[in-house]
């Protein structure tokens, strides 16, 4: 029960995985609008809390959070933006090519939207959330970064009145982070 997890960071993915390891069937599934939960009075306790959250979640490892952090401001913070600004090229540059510009933007742009507008179908989350979803790729892959730059300094995180120093497993397991690939 709640004992065996009562000094983790997380306690509820710490009893999702002690349920599993017991050989049951455990996960996390979004609530779908069944509770709501205000934890934050400021951005900056958001992004503690938030780097607490992703740290946890990637099993305390940097390049885990490193490459989530690329990985999504690259996905879906830059690559709308780079093809907003091929329609733009295609609208005021002219010629074939800027012409090719705008359509191959115009599609990306739309493929893009797509599957935002389906995965906030899928959490239930407000459609107008697409529209700012670049702008939230950049905070939280910001977040996500902070987060393995941290774990790898050995930084505490501050949680509910108490200190925690967490070890960077990726440099348990021998693998490279950015201080000891530079």
């Amino acid at each position: 029960g709640h004992e065996a997890v009562k000094d983790d960071l997380l306690e509820d993915i710490a009893l999702a995985r002690r349920i599993k390891e017991l050989g049951y069937r455990g996960g996390l599934l979004a609530s779908g609008g069944v509770s709501r939960c205000r934890m934050y009075e400021s951005w900056a306790e958001f992004k503690r809390g938030w780097k607490r959250i992703y740290t946890e979640s990637a099993n305390r490892r940097s390049d885990r959070l490193t490459t989530a952090g690329w990985r999504l401001l690259l996905t879906a913070g830059a690559m709308p933006l780079v093809a907003a600004a091929a329609m733009g090229m295609g609208l005021f540059v002219g010629g074939p090519i800027a012409g090719i510009g705008f359509v191959v933007g115009a599609v990306a742009l739309a493929i893009m939207i797509v599957a935002m507008s389906v995965l906030h179908r899928g959490i239930e989350a407000p459609l107008g959330g697409v529209v700012a979803a670049p702008l939230g790729a950049f905070a939280v892959s910001g977040i996500l970064l902070a987060a393995a730059r941290d774990l790898r300094k050995g930084e505490p995180t501050q949680w509910a009145g108490r200190s925690y120093v967490r070890e960077d497993r990726a440099k348990r397991r021998g693998r490279p982070t950015s201080e000891s690939a530079a």
